[in-house]
């Protein structure tokens, strides 16, 4: 706490240094005069003008002495307008409360002029310390000039201290619901798979065991290596055909299945789970068991910036719903809109005896 106090003092200071000496430079010129001396011995007049240094120590001279006011101005609007009246949206109490202010620093500054004498070794005309109306705007014009920049780099700062505020809560927000909508997939996806796994067990299936590894391999993938962030799109691709195999081993020779792969599969990496919700879905509703001959086919495109998946399946009519319908691609469209704010495309189009979901993301 002390650590801070000490760099908001010194920042302080470091501003109204800066200020002064600038300050100091701008209005300088307007201390320039002239001094004529006699010269004794000839009675000669001899024009002296007042420049550089004298000039500048004169202009400083001055705005220290106009800095007791400024200073009052500038922390009354800092510490009581901008936070009581400001941020609390009192707009009529807090223009009020600025024009006071301003002629606040005005009397205190009249009375500084006033009072505080001249030293003896500054060069300064005497209309410089001369109080008047003119000089009285002139100085709540320039009072309200920093008054208004240091109570704008306040608004600033607070204004990025709240969005920093709010993006950070954002993100934990996202984060925390994308986790709960990863969490939605492992029951859904286990429960399909545990269904085939059941039909086999029923018909007493030597596949069963290799079944059971292969189910093994998907729990590791979905319990353990989808907590990351991403994954390499090879292995949600892999993970794609383990569970096309399992299903063909409950389908057997009545779907066909076909997937193409082109570009940069290799190099790309995608949030886990992302597209095996599509071919989950493809299977659900695309193949049942009363069904002669169905179909699948997935292609999926990588390029540099761009990736594209597509999944048809022939449609076999309207299925028994369990109530899960559609939570696999509800799931997805939702981490889509987290993920990739308007940077995807999801596609759905519903044909009589087809199915097709088109995925596009571009990053």
């Amino acid at each position: 706490m002390k650590t801070i106090q000490t760099k908001y003092l010194a920042l302080h200071l470091l501003f109204w240094t800066i200020y002064l000496v600038v300050q100091a430079l701008v209005y300088m010129n307007f201390y320039e005069f002239e001094t004529i001396k006699i010269v004794a011995e000839t009675g000669a007049e001899i024009i002296e003008r007042s420049g550089f240094p004298d000039t500048f120590w004169t202009s400083l001279w001055v705005q220290g002495l106009e800095l007791p006011g400024k200073l009052l101005a500038v922390y009354l609007h800092l510490w009581v307008m901008i936070e009581g009246f400001l941020f609390r949206r009192r707009f009529a109490l807090y223009l009020f409360g600025l024009i006071l202010i301003l002629l606040l620093a005005n009397v205190v500054q009249a009375v500084v002029m006033q009072f505080l004498p001249v030293p003896a070794f500054m060069k300064m005309p005497h209309q410089a310390q001369v109080l008047s109306l003119t000089r009285s705007l002139q100085y709540i014009f320039t009072c309200l000039a920093v008054v208004g920049f240091t109570g704008a780099l306040v608004v600033l700062q607070r204004y990025y201290a709240e969005y920093n505020r709010r993006q950070e809560v954002e993100k934990q927000h996202i984060a925390t619901e994308l986790q709960l909508l990863k969490a939605q997939i492992h029951p859904h996806f286990f429960f399909n798979t545990l269904n085939s796994l059941y039909g086999l067990a029923m018909e007493k299936s030597e596949q069963t065991p290799g079944m059971i590894l292969r189910l093994s391999e998907l729990m590791n993938f979905v319990l353990y290596e989808a907590k990351a962030k991403d994954v390499p799109l090879l292995r949600e691709i892999e993970i794609i055909e383990d569970y096309i195999a399992l299903e063909k081993v409950r389908y057997g020779e009545r779907v066909q299945v076909a997937v193409y792969k082109t570009g940069m599969i290799e190099v790309w990496r995608i949030p886990p789970l992302l597209l095996l919700p599509f071919v989950e879905n493809a299977f659900k509703h695309g193949v049942s068991p009363e069904a002669a001959q169905a179909w699948l086919n997935i292609s999926i495109s990588a390029e540099a910036g761009h990736l594209k998946c597509v999944v048809e399946n022939s449609r076999v009519g309207e299925r028994p719903s369990n109530g899960n319908a559609g939570l696999g691609l509800e799931n997805v469209r939702r981490r889509l809109e987290l993920l990739f704010p308007n940077r995807h495309r999801l596609s759905i189009l519903a044909e009589p005896d087809s199915f097709m979901v088109v995925l596009e993301l571009n990053v």
